[in-house]
């Protein structure tokens, strides 16, 4: 058998490596006005090994078992490496792209995103269960690492869209009350939507010359036209409602008329930005995407920069006649950020503000996984996009999603390292448990062995049930790591202190006891994340990735218009059709799983267009699903519904801890009358909090990838000894108590299991983690309902 270092690591490492890694603070990059900030580099305090505090399966190279917490999975911890001093090129806030980490092309970005999900076999899937293709998503970000007019017009349409969300949450907030035009916030929108079309004139004339421009010049006048004659509706509203004798009903409708134009503009010009193809042929997509009521628009008389230039003009002479702009009373500014450059009349001053974004440190935020920190300082990025419609702040939220995805695959792969011998063997689940924790003698053989089964006992000494053991007074050897951390030593050898019989008793005893031993279907692994195998960890995540029970009937407007890579990939019919999302929910599970036997290292450009993943001898995870879901096969008469029904019956048995923090991510993610934006601001920038004792981040929403910190109050309320006194508590007294007595009793007994004072600094990093899972795959979580 051949050793592997992870069957010799003590889950202690964990706790120190996320110690060693919370100490060192990360640089605050970019300021709310989008420039660079001087702070570009991390702080590293003395003491702090980064050898502990790295990730190794996402920042290091080679297997998991290769750095020094090799469990540390599954977290949302950014990338640290680009932020540390040496970096990439020398400091310099001039330079183009100082610190940038790679990838930095196109093509490296769509397989960076491909290995990261492991969905390279299943691409057609992904669009039908997205709603958006995950190229899109590549080439958005390659525009921002390479700026330029494109660049720039994704900045330019961010805060338009940023601006139109905010004025329209304003009017339905104070529909009402008949406020001052100026208070809904509509004229900064309508300055923010003509600066975005400028910004769109200039990438198209930058293209003119580029023969595949000029092959579709025709369908370039023609979209100008039909956005020409939206904003000529648009505006005329807009002055409509200025008019001091209207009356509030009629001033509130055309307002409403007016962000129903700005709204369809601009989530034209946000496909645009994000689709793959040349000018010409992405030009086509805003025709598709901006409906025009009765015929075809007229041809332009003008140019379009000269309709752009009166248009302003207009406007400007309708905001002149009323009250100075200022910021608006009912604007939410958690999801706008400063847009103060709206404010001035001077499209240049607005332009020149603008140009101080840097694109290129937006372009690292996000590639070192530090979505928290862009949508802290620039949450306009975070609006609403016609390209991911389906997500909760556009590109950022679709890329929250690549993400999440990531973090549940990267949780699999840990499993199944766990789960398969390094050599051939069998598999450690439930039945190979009892044999061998039934016998001491193969016990302390796979415990010499480091087998699959040695390791999983072994990984337990420190865990939940092992430290209750203790508490309760069964007997272990002076050698387990129990007796050590009570002596102040870590010179700990489990295996010759399983050779104690009453430690082997107390020990196999107390293994064999959890109740996935009495188990009577088919998930019978042992090593499990939250109480889910593999395959359950993959669907809870796929499902809460992707509702696609949230697509409305106006959804294919959008898309009918995207829909040309769709044929490419050879996906006939409407993909959001009947039972089609629920069956490439299966296609996608199906693929990572695949990616998990077969991984890929971003060389392999031979994936699948088909959207069904064949099985090759090779397969081990996938072939075990599939023998174990005879509906999930490759079968296209099969709807893949079960994928659905399995995710449901997952949430009902943890009692859906994340459902209210899903239903606040529901309502900000549509333009419907129950949309709602501030309350899930609120909570993803640290104002407000859920009152949930049961912590939610280890559920699969993606918008805590804005906030992963979002635990803290409850991860407080634990390491202080779980008061009941705590409004917290009381929300949910019941379920608090009981987690409150154990974790008391624990915190009573720490003095002594430790040989020392837990200060509450260490008592968040030793304690929480046994109710949390924060260290390492474990179903140890007393916090699961």
């Amino acid at each position: 058998m051949t050793p592997d270092r992870a069957l010799h690591r003590d889950s202690r490492e964990d706790i120190e490596g996320l110690a060693h890694r919370g100490r060192i603070r990360l640089p605050e990059v970019i300021l709310p006005d989008g420039s660079a900030s001087p702070d570009q580099v991390a702080t590293v305090p003395p003491g702090v090994d980064l050898a502990k505090a790295f990730l190794p399966w996402r920042e290091l190279p080679g297997p998991p078992s290769a750095g020094m917490g090799a469990a540390i999975v599954g977290t949302r911890e950014p990338d640290i490496g680009p932020w540390l001093a040496g970096a990439g090129t020398a400091l310099s806030l001039d330079a183009g792209y100082p610190y940038i980490t790679r990838p930095q092309s196109r093509d490296e970005i769509l397989a960076w995103l491909y290995d990261l999900t492991g969905v390279r076999y299943a691409p057609a899937a992904f669009w039908r269960v997205a709603g958006w293709e995950i190229g899109w998503l590549a080439h958005w970000l390659d525009r921002l690492f390479t700026g330029g007019a494109m660049g720039k017009l994704i900045v330019v349409e961010r805060q338009a869209a940023a601006a139109v969300r905010a004025a329209w949450l304003a009017l339905r907030a104070d529909a009402a009350s008949g406020s001052p035009l100026i208070d809904t916030g509509v004229l900064l929108a309508a300055r923010a939507v003509i600066d975005m079309l400028v910004a769109l004139d200039r990438v198209i004339g930058a293209a003119s010359h580029d023969p595949q421009v000029q092959a579709k010049w025709p369908a370039v006048l023609d979209a100008q036209a039909a956005i020409i004659q939206r904003l000529r509706s648009f505006v005329r509203a807009i002055e409509d409602a200025a008019g001091d004798r209207r009356l509030a009903v009629d001033r509130e409708r055309k307002i409403g008329h007016a962000l129903d134009h700005a709204r369809d503009i601009v989530e034209s010009i946000g496909l645009f930005t994000a689709v793959g193809d040349a000018i010409g042929e992405s030009v086509l997509r805003i025709t598709g995407a901006l409906p025009t009521k009765g015929r075809k628009p007229p041809p332009l008389d003008t140019t379009f920069a000269t309709e752009l230039v009166d248009l302003s003009n207009r406007l400007e002479t309708a905001i002149a006649a009323g009250p100075e702009p200022a910021e608006p009373k009912r604007w939410d500014t958690e999801t706008t950020g400063d847009l103060t450059r709206l404010y001035d009349t001077s499209p240049q001053a607005r332009g020149a503000a603008l140009a101080r974004v840097r694109t290129d440190l937006i372009y690292k935020l996000v590639a070192t996984r530090r979505l928290d920190r862009l949508f802290e300082a620039l949450p306009w990025v975070a609006a609403p996009s016609g390209a991911f419609r389906l997500t909760f702040g556009g590109p950022l939220g679709a890329i929250a999603a690549v993400f999440e995805i990531a973090r549940h695959r990267e949780i699999a792969v840990e499993q199944v390292h766990r789960t398969r011998e390094p050599v051939a063997g069998g598999r450690l689940d439930t039945t190979r448990g009892k044999q061998v924790y039934g016998d001491p003698s193969q016990a302390l053989s796979a415990l010499g062995s480091n087998s699959r089964a040695g390791f999983w006992l072994a990984s337990s000494a420190l865990s939940h049930h092992m430290i209750k053991a203790l508490l309760d007074g069964r007997s272990f050897d002076a050698r387990h790591p129990l007796p050590t951390l009570q002596t102040g030593r870590l010179s700990w050898d489990f295996e010759h202190a399983m050779y104690d019989p009453a430690t082997m008793t107390t020990v196999t005893e107390t293994e064999l006891a959890k109740s996935v031993y009495a188990t009577a279907d088919y998930h019978r692994d042992l090593p499990r994340y939250m109480g889910l195998v593999v395959g359950d960890v993959l669907t809870a995540g796929l499902t809460d990735v992707f509702p696609g029970e949230l697509r409305g009937p106006g959804f294919n407007r959008f898309t009918s218009a995207a829909d040309a890579q769709r044929r490419n990939l050879k996906v006939g019919g409407n993909p959001f059709a009947g039972d089609s999302a629920t069956a490439a929910h299966r296609e996608l599970l199906r693929s990572i799983l695949k990616s998990l036997d077969e991984p890929t290292d971003g060389n392999d450009a031979a994936w699948r267009t088909a959207s069904v993943v064949t099985r090759t001898p090779a397969t081990h995870e996938l072939r075990r699903f599939d023998e174990r879901n005879v509906s999930h096969t490759g079968d296209r008469g099969d709807a893949g519904g079960r994928i659905r029904r399995r995710a449901a019956e997952i949430r009902k048995a943890q009692k859906d801890p994340g459902r209210t923090l899903r239903r606040m991510v529901d309502r900000a993610r549509s333009w419907t009358d129950t949309s709602d934006d501030q309350p899930l601001a609120g909570v993803l920038s640290g104002r407000l909090r859920l009152t949930a004792v049961t912590p939610v981040a280890q559920t699969g929403i993606p918008a805590i990838w804005f906030c992963p910190g979002i635990d803290t109050p409850v991860h407080d309320w634990i390491a202080h000894g779980a008061p009941m006194w705590q409004p917290l508590a009381l929300s949910n007294i019941v379920h608090a108590g009981l987690i409150a007595r154990e974790v008391q009793a624990v915190g009573d007994a720490m003095p002594v299991l430790f040989g020392m004072p837990i200060p509450t600094a260490l008592r968040r990093r030793i304690l929480v983690p046994f109710w949390t899972g924060l260290a390492g795959i474990t179903d140890d979580h007393a916090h699961v309902p």
